[in-house]
């Protein structure tokens, strides 16, 4: 199955470009993939992974409301966790082409320097997720299943703070990155083609100051460090794979129009 990515700093069009390429589809052999919110509409006839995506969109939200960067790392990670099932079960459906807004391969990477830190647990004895481990103890347990066997060990039981010290150590303590790290840990090749909508972080700011609910890493130095990190992944990109990285520039909304009518006009038969 082909996959293509498009990604890029949040404010850089992501969500309207997806929406509108959802609207528009007739094609029934290319699919949407959307993270780190996602499409469960799309998952059919896999009751286990349609739980696992509904609860990581519960935890990716409940994050966001509490302001909860170590539960935020977990969510992050745990969609990524499921970017391959899902890929699987959109093929078992018949579809050759995906699309998707972030890539466990790349963005699991761009990200983890910001929230991995954070992933850090409390003190012995203050558990911070008890009430969601009682609630959701067979998610959890999916979700861990998907990591490897020769990581397992460093997170034994279906427990989000064993999700949390896993992020906490895999990603900031080990620092295991990068394309072959990657891979081996989420089972998965990279993406075919990556389109990075760029625009200024200064010009993201302004867009992000509309909306009423702000990201953790919403802060125009955050966002200034993030973009670097994408353009120093594209650079490494190019000794390590054949994967054609396509900056866009998305500074007005009339590039990312023609945009939309290039993909469309690519990958979809409107």
């Amino acid at each position: 199955m082909k996959q293509i990515l498009i990604t890029g700093l949040d404010g850089s069009g992501k969500s309207t470009l997806f929406d509108a390429l959802a609207a528009r589809k007739t094609n029934n052999t290319t699919g949407l993939l959307r993270l780190p919110h996602i499409d469960i509409y799309g998952i059919v006839n896999d009751k286990p992974l349609l739980k696992a995506a509904s609860f990581v969109n519960y935890i990716n939200q409940l994050s966001d409301q509490q302001q909860n960067t170590a539960l935020k790392a977990v969510s992050l990670f745990a969609s990524m966790l499921l970017y391959r099932p899902i890929m699987q079960n959109m093929e078992s459906q018949g579809i050759e082409v995906v699309i998707a807004e972030r890539h466990p391969l790349i963005d699991a990477e761009a990200y983890a320097g910001y929230y991995a830190p954070k992933a850090r647990l409390p003190e012995p004895g203050r558990p911070q997720f008890s009430p969601i481990n009682k609630q959701f103890s067979c998610e959890i347990a999916y979700l861990t299943s998907l990591i490897p066997e020769e990581y397992i060990k460093t997170c034994p039981g279906p427990l989000l703070e064993n999700l949390s010290a896993f992020v906490f150590t895999y990603f900031f303590t080990e620092k295991k990155t990068g394309i072959a790290a990657l891979s081996k840990l989420f089972k998965i090749e990279p993406p075919h083609v990556i389109y990075f909508l760029k625009a200024s972080p200064e010009i993201l700011m302004q867009r992000l100051l509309s909306r009423k609910k702000h990201e953790a890493h919403e802060t125009l130095l955050t966002l200034t460090e993030l973009d670097q990190v994408y353009l120093k992944l594209a650079e490494n990109l190019k000794p390590e794979t054949s994967v054609l990285f396509n900056i866009i520039d998305a500074s007005s909304f009339e590039n990312l129009n023609n945009f939309r009518s290039q993909i469309e006009k690519d990958y979809f038969r409107i």
